[in-house]
């Protein structure tokens, strides 16, 4: 039973430990809760009301926007040159069209010089068949002329046997001879005239297809003219109108880094103008603590002074100094001296325990300033981590205050 009870309240007393232990640990928890969370706030109210990091955050967003500025100028030249490609392939697309065009018009040439050759060998050819026709023919008179004098010589030779008997026969053979001989005439002139409008065809032919060549060459060198003027005026309008729009966006842009720089001018100047002000104010802020704690210690030696005559005199009065035989009055004096000294030592030590609570205060605004120095330090750290390295090239001037900022960015990136 004593084991039982003795063990109950081992268990009772271990519970009510672990119960305490858990309440301490849950108290320190909340209570470093609670001093992450006013941390956080006094952070959070620190930044917030930091002109430090304000100035940082308007260059960031600054440096961001040039940064996108300079995206847009890096796309629009992109996009020129790819309008200049594409333009140079539509120049290059024409003057392959054009040489393809005068390719086929020297095929045509060429073919067409073949095709004169032809026609020309066919009208040699068909000359020489003309003359050879005609030789022919001029070989068939020889011939038949020929048997005409062998006919007529034997009809000679039969009219001197048969003069008498074949007279009419003979002028009939001599009518049908002179005939004969004007067919034979009548026939080669028409063959000649044949020949001729057949030449003269010929001649036509190759005439009108010269001038119809001709023209149409001169059709054609007309229609490339005006091509290349066309192409001409379209590629000096285009080369007009790139060259105002790049002038256009040019002095936009000119605008643009002006204005940014103009209003960055005016944030250090304004900055500056600032601090100058701060620290202006600061000094005259110490120099009237310092006038008037000089005024208070001096109003305090006077209160003092004031305060130690008037107890003199009050204790005199009080005590009617002059009714008192003289020791009696020199113990009163004494005693009134270590009152007055008494009182005096405790306004004295009122007096620095003010003085103690005064520089308690001022360490406590140094250490509060430390921390707010040391808070927004690491703020500005952090916001130049986290976005100056990827706008480290587009940063207005005087954003990096130290090499260790200019580390931060570059080193470290690179």
């Amino acid at each position: 039973m004593d084991y039982s009870y003795v063990k109950s309240e081992q268990d009772k007393t271990r519970r009510e430990q672990i119960t305490m232990l858990e309440e301490q640990l849950a108290d320190e928890l909340a209570k470093r809760k609670a001093e992450k969370l006013r941390y956080e706030m006094d952070k959070r109210r620190i930044c917030d009301g930091s002109d430090e990091l304000r100035a940082l955050k308007e260059r960031l967003h600054m440096a961001k926007v040039n940064k996108e500025r300079a995206q847009q100028l890096l796309e629009i030249e992109v996009q020129k040159e790819k309008k200049r490609l594409a333009e140079h392939s539509m120049a290059e697309h024409m003057e392959n069209e054009r040489l393809e065009q005068q390719e086929l018009e020297h095929k045509l040439d060429i073919e067409k010089r073949k095709q004169r050759e032809r026609v020309k060998v066919i009208n040699q050819q068909q000359i020489a068949m003309k003359e050879a026709q005609c030789e022919q023919a001029l070989k068939e008179y020889e011939k038949d002329r020929n048997q005409v004098e062998s006919l007529v010589a034997k009809i000679a030779e039969e009219d001197e046997k048969e003069a008498k008997a074949r007279a009419e026969k003979q002028m009939e053979s001599r009518v049908m001879l002179q005939k004969f001989m004007l067919e034979q005439k009548a026939n080669q002139e028409k063959i000649e005239a044949e020949e001729k409008a057949e030449n003269d065809r010929i001649e036509q032919y190759a005439r009108d297809k010269r001038e119809r060549e001709e023209r149409l060459e001169k059709e054609r060198q007309e229609q490339e003219k005006e091509k290349t003027r066309i192409l001409n005026a379209m590629l000096g309008k285009m080369e007009a109108k790139n060259k105002e729009a790049e002038e256009l966006e040019l002095l936009r842009n000119e605008l643009h880094f002006e204005e940014l720089e103009a209003q960055a001018r005016r944030l250090d100047e304004m900055r500056m103008r600032k601090k100058l002000e701060d620290r202006e104010e600061m000094k005259n802020a110490y120099l009237l603590q310092m006038r008037a704690k000089e005024e208070k210690m001096l109003r305090a030696r006077e209160d003092e002074a004031k305060m130690r005559e008037e107890l003199m005199k009050k204790f005199a009065e009080d005590d009617r100094l002059e009714q008192l035989n003289e020791h009696k009055r020199r113990l009163k004096v004494e005693q009134h001296k270590r009152e007055a000294d008494r009182l005096m030592e405790l306004r004295r030590e009122m007096y620095e325990l003010a003085r103690a609570k005064e520089r308690d205060d001022e360490a406590a605004l140094r250490k509060d300033e430390d921390k707010r120095r040391i808070i927004i330090e690491e703020e500005r750290r952090r916001l130049l981590r986290e976005h100056g390295r990827e706008l480290k090239k587009f940063l207005p001037k005087h954003t990096l205050e130290s090499m260790e900022d200019y580390h931060l960015l570059f080193s470290e990136a690179d």
